[in-house]
């Protein structure tokens, strides 16, 4: 009973951990799209005409100088939604929260301690122990973020809690109760986390005192990013909401302060994704109890059926996190255009309007090279390098596929075409190959078909059988293939015969 409850509680994790990724895919391919539209909007006019409002561009009645067309701004927009959530939320402190040793701003974005007590008026929502505060505005559903600056010296903390967290007595501390979450900062510049009375010191220093708190409700995730260069994720505390989230704010006694920053003084941040695949599927259970009990033949099978279960979690568990590092960088590149959008609201910054710092380029049309530069960066990461233009190699087509005089087009002959012999050539199959080959990197290439017929296209190795029926591609481990069905417009793909 003890080693199946080990197993068993093996196997959950490694399922809990691979849904955890597998989460963030489609957000991922949601990105992706966006980006990749923003990738055409780019290919369109190479001289950025269709992305700035210039003189002959589809504008919609905008001005012509340092606007940005239409496509471009809502595009940018929705990158920057998907990173970040909805734009940072303009958060004011709830001053009827507020313990009487903490002092207000008159904007109600800062909170401080004070020595003096200052006699707010009762209310049944203030804090009475601690020196804390809520913001005015909750949040029951969706993604939001906000970030803050804390005093340099001082222990002070950010996080969120309920409204429902207790007001007075020791459990009213943040972080120090199941209705609320907090990473404190403490005397010696270290950092720690506190949930359930629960409390994780932070390994890391952090060099900057601006703080991202990201939550995602639906998902359970209260995430703290040091605002740094380049943005780095501090700690990611989960849970299952059940009440809407204030963000929480507290202050220790020593002079120290904590700050909502306003959204015109960030400057060019990157928010990067959650890195959550460094941990690791294998348990470090004892799983020997009674194991001496069963025969030597029952425990290799047992032994052999549990390694293959943990060995295909681990496998799916890295093939999504393979995929977590190049939409990091991804969004890294979306951050930076974001920030671009964000220092000009009239566009000056991103098309080469007057005034703005264009390196030379014409004014009208032309995108200001940090905007040019950001949005190659994503077409190359979505597409690997620029479309690679091949051509067929005759040596392989089959002696009833007719090549075009430019090796861009393949065709079925009803007559054979009688090629000079070659042993890399297709006998069996109307097939042909590429005469480039791709040995290592992020490639592409783009095909258009007929309406109608049975044809393929995908790719092989080199090594694939030229003759007898394993050398259709698809037909065996040395190719992939996609193919359209003739009768009834469906598609396939095959490799190794599956």
């Amino acid at each position: 009973m003890q080693e199946e409850a080990a197993v068993s509680h093996i196997i959950h994790k490694g399922e809990t951990e691979r849904e955890e990724l597998a989460g963030q895919i489609p957000d991922m391919e949601e990105l992706c799209n966006l980006a990749g539209t923003l990738g055409s909007l780019l290919a369109q006019g190479s001289d950025g005409a269709a992305l700035c409002g210039a003189e002959g561009a589809d504008n919609e009645g905008r001005e012509a100088d340092g606007i940005m067309a239409p496509g471009l701004a809502d595009t940018v927009l929705g990158i920057r939604r998907l990173i970040y959530g909805q734009e940072a939320t303009d958060l004011v402190l709830d001053i009827n929260t507020a313990h009487n040793h903490v002092s207000v701003s008159g904007d109600r974005k800062s909170a401080s301690s004070s020595q003096t007590e200052l006699h707010y008026p009762q209310s049944p929502e203030r804090f009475q122990l601690y020196t804390q505060a809520l913001s005015s505005r909750s949040f029951p559903s969706g993604r939001h973020y906000w970030e803050v600056e804390g005093s340099e010296s001082g222990e002070w903390g950010v996080g969120a809690a309920y409204p429902s967290i207790e007001r007075g007595g020791n459990q009213s501390w943040i972080g120090d109760n199941n209705k609320s979450w907090c990473l404190y900062r403490r005397y010696n510049n270290r950092y720690s986390v506190g949930y359930g009375s629960e409390f994780d010191c932070l390994p890391q220093t952090l060099s900057c005192r601006r703080i991202r708190i990201s939550l995602d409700y639906e998902a359970g995730r209260l995430s703290f990013y040091e605002l740094s260069e380049p943005i780095r994720r501090l700690h990611t505390l989960t849970a299952s909401f059940t009440e809407p989230l204030h963000a929480a704010f507290w202050v220790g006694w020593d002079g120290a302060w904590v700050r909502i920053i306003r959204e015109r003084e960030k400057g060019a941040e990157v928010l990067t994704l959650e890195r959550e695949t460094d941990r690791q599927i294998r348990d470090s259970e004892d799983l020997t109890p009674g194991r001496e009990k069963l025969d030597p033949e029952t425990r290799m099978q047992e032994e052999g059926a549990v390694s293959h279960i943990i060995h295909k979690g681990e496998t799916e568990r890295e093939e999504l996190a393979g995929q977590i590092p190049d939409m990091e960088e991804l969004c890294n590149l979306a951050g930076t255009l974001g920030s671009l959008l964000a220092q000009g609201s009239d566009g000056a910054a991103l098309c080469g309007a007057e005034g703005a710092d264009n390196e030379g380029r014409e004014a009208d049309g032309i995108m200001a090279p940090g905007l040019a530069d950001t949005v190659l960066g994503i077409r190359r990461l979505i597409y690997g390098q620029e479309a690679t233009d091949l051509v067929l190699d005759i040596n392989t087509a089959g002696d009833y596929l007719s090549v075009s005089g430019d090796r861009k087009c393949a065709a079925l002959s009803k007559a054979p075409l009688l090629y000079p012999q070659s042993p890399v050539r297709f006998i069996f199959y109307t097939q042909a190959l590429s005469s480039r080959s791709f040995p290592s990197g992020r490639h592409y290439w783009e095909v258009e078909v007929s309406e109608s017929g049975y044809w393929g296209v995908g790719a092989a190795y080199p090594s694939i059988e030229r003759g007898g029926g394993q050398s259709w591609i698809g037909e065996n481990n040395k190719s992939w293939g996609l193919y359209r069905s003739e009768d009834n417009n469906r598609y396939t793909v095959i490799h190794d015969c599956k």
